[in-house]
């Protein structure tokens, strides 16, 4: 592997604007988030400065990503990095200054690198004016699902988190980073869900967390889904709903038909591997309607649960009942709905994300004031 970093902002400004953050959220109080609000499917209306560039094959193609700190300076203060996930309108700016609130709020900024990568669609380049031949692409849902089918040449969007976890685990620029958090929520929720059962990157030496947030479906490890009317009961569907729904156990619902990435390990290694990852399913309380716009309302995904609180909860059953033992953890974050400001900033979250027992109570409502885009003008090139 072989990498190449350009960084066009000085250590001054770096710390110049790291502390006009930390004066926004003084001055719009601690729970001050950028409202993700926007209409199901909206695409995103910003994008990431920094771009990561992919040299697969002889092929070349770059992504947008936000982050707080250079990844190409030695850095002996990070102890810690969260790679978080953008929701299914790709807004990774939005979710990199959530995600940086909350670690200001925690009071762990100084010691964590924020990484936010932006999976886009061929529409979303031409929306924002990035050219078609330079940039990757991935269909609206093939990139929560770790497709390989993306343009202009094939690379999954699981692969590229792999990359990011190699570079950060590169102890000459990192020497003291002891955990990575991977997190995402809603859609983001899946593909972590998704992600952490099939990859089988395992850093010697550093931490590896997962946190699940309020997804609208869940993988599932064998044929098996919750019985009608239970929470834990679970048996193979009868053959009326089979037949009505006959897709509902392939990839990304179920371990049929994997897709590349996943099959790199096959669905008994999923199978063996997922009990052991440290995974953390965060779920609002109040994320609990049956018709939200995002919902995945799709024969799949309603095998398992009529809304989000509801999947989570037999979901969370579910593995418990297929391997005969607790394995991961649910974390229940009280007075919550559907929005990734919230819940990162919930006390839980900052719990989960950073370590933090900060224990100030997040408003319900979320507020777009107080925050101003943190990312740097940087380029990277990597090999494989």
């Amino acid at each position: 592997m072989v990498f190449k970093l350009e960084n066009t902002l000085s250590i001054f400004n770096q710390f110049k604007i790291k502390k006009i953050a930390k004066l926004g959220s003084f001055l719009f109080g601690t729970a001050a988030v950028l409202s993700n609000q926007a209409p199901a499917h909206a695409g995103p209306t910003g994008m990431c400065d920094n771009i990561w560039s992919v040299n697969s094959d002889g092929n070349t193609g770059s992504l947008r990503y936000c982050n707080n700190y250079s990844l190409d300076a030695t850095n002996s203060d990070l102890e810690r990095a969260v790679i978080v996930i953008h929701g299914t309108n790709r807004n990774a700016d939005v979710y990199y200054e959530n995600m940086l609130n909350a670690a200001i709020n925690a009071e762990a900024e100084d010691n964590t690198m924020i990484i936010a990568p932006q999976f886009l669609t061929d529409d979303d380049l031409v929306k924002l004016g990035l050219p078609e031949d330079e940039y990757l692409s991935w269909s609206s849902g093939g990139w929560k699902s770790g497709s390989s089918n993306s343009d202009p040449f094939r690379y999954s969007t699981y692969s590229i988190v792999d990359d990011m976890i190699a570079t950060l685990t590169n102890s000459d620029l990192f020497p003291n980073l002891k955990e990575i958090v991977v997190a995402g929520h809603s859609a983001g929720g899946q593909f972590v869900n998704r992600y952490a059962a099939s990859t089988q990157v395992e850093p010697e030496g550093v931490r590896v967390k997962y946190v699940v947030a309020n997804p609208s479906s869940y993988l599932y490890l064998d044929g098996k889904r919750v019985v009608k009317g239970t929470l834990d009961k679970f048996e193979i569907p009868d053959a009326e709903t089979i037949e009505a729904c006959s897709r509902y156990n392939e990839w990304r619902y179920g371990l049929d038909d994997l897709f590349d990435y996943p099959a790199r390990v096959g669905a008994d290694g999923i199978r063996d591997q997922y009990k052991d990852r440290d995974v953390v399913y965060l779920l609002g309380n109040e994320d609990n309607d049956p018709n939200y716009s995002s919902l995945a309302k799709g024969c799949r995904a309603m095998l398992q649960g009529s809304q989000r609180l509801e999947r989570g909860t037999i979901y969370f059953n579910y593995l418990e009942d297929f391997y005969g033992a607790r394995t991961h953890r649910k974390v229940i974050v009280e007075g919550v709905e559907h929005s990734n400001g919230d819940m990162f900033n919930s006390p839980e979250g900052r719990e989960e994300l950073f370590g933090s027992k900060n224990t100030t109570k997040v408003p319900e409502s979320s507020t777009t004031a107080g925050l101003l885009t943190v990312s740097f003008g940087t380029t990277q090139t990597f090999s494989s």
